[in-house]
């Protein structure tokens, strides 16, 4: 579930004469080569996968706590495979003792999101069924150097991106990654997050995945079409409202009441020809893998406590 993550460590000074005390982790600075004087600031190092940045006035680290986790228990550098919420407790529990941090954090930067296996090929899904989200075409295509497909939606407070994992790890199970990434403070404090100890509770995690799929219900995704016994009329519709430069054409002329008629077409367009079945099922998977990933707290198996 939970993934890329950056906090602010709020006193600076305590941490840092942790980090000098204990020897946890090698602290590297800069050495100026003709003067050969050392400079106090910046500091960085590394736990595990986690950056460690700290400057006369802060104290930040960033990274992934999926694989902090797995690099901590398993010595493996990847997230490809599930992060549950007993896997969360651990990870946080030890790694705010380890490093003297609880309870003086500020969250900045979070990323929230799945692996789920899909019936197709997540490339085919990217390249032909995710078109776009809340009709407006994606900000970045890229393809991995050819480890996977990826395909990031972004707006002001957070980003939706949705990728090949399989691929991107060479996997033979089709894994389609499906996440939210959010990149401001006012973003995550709806969601109840203020600090990393804010991860441990139940209802922040229901929170963060309503906001998901939420997002993810946005996402213009249409089945194949053109196999189908559809009226020629309405697959010339299909064609335009599945193109986002259609859109960015209607949005031009600024007629709103031409645009939600459009809209609404569209949506009927999808209902009436049964064109949302992969989308269906993604949904249906996000909730069963959300599901399953809570499972060791008993207080929260079931669908109707989601909402």
């Amino acid at each position: 579930m939970i993934d890329n993550i950056k906090f602010k460590v709020n006193n600076k000074l305590q941490f840092e004469h942790h980090l000098t005390k204990s020897e946890l982790i090698d602290l590297k600075t800069t050495i100026n080569y003709f003067t050969g004087e050392i400079s106090n600031y910046p500091k960085k190092g590394r736990l595990e996968n986690l950056e460690i940045s700290i400057t006369e006035q802060s104290a930040y680290l960033k990274g992934s706590l999926h694989k902090y986790f797995n690099n901590s228990l398993y010595s493996q550098d990847h997230n490809y495979n599930d992060f549950s919420y007993c896997d969360i407790q651990y990870c946080i529990e030890e790694l705010t003792e380890k490093s003297d941090i609880i309870d003086d954090t500020k969250i900045t930067n979070l990323e929230f999101g799945f692996n789920i296996n899909t019936s197709i090929d997540p490339s085919i899904i990217l390249n032909n069924n995710i078109l776009m989200f809340d009709l407006f075409n994606h900000n970045r295509d890229l393809k991995f150097q050819g480890k996977g497909n990826f395909k990031e939606f972004i707006k002001s407070d957070y980003s939706l991106k949705i990728y090949n994992k399989g691929k991107q790890y060479k996997k033979s199970e089709y894994i389609l990654r499906i996440e939210l990434k959010i990149t401001k403070s006012r973003e995550l404090n709806k969601q109840g997050i203020f600090s990393i100890e804010d991860l441990l509770k139940i209802d922040v995690l229901k929170n963060l995945f309503n906001r998901l799929t939420d997002c993810f219900k946005k996402v213009a995704m249409v089945d194949e079409y053109t196999s189908k016994n559809i009226p020629n009329r309405d697959i010339l519709k299909l064609k335009d409202y599945t193109n986002p430069n259609y859109w960015t054409k209607v949005r031009s002329e600024d007629n709103y009441k031409k645009f939600y008629k459009k809209r609404k077409d569209f949506k009927e367009l999808i209902l009436n020809y049964n064109l949302d079945t992969l989308k269906q099922e993604i949904i249906s998977k996000l909730n069963e893998k959300f599901i399953e990933l809570l499972d060791c707290n008993s207080d929260i198996i079931s669908l109707n406590n989601i909402a």
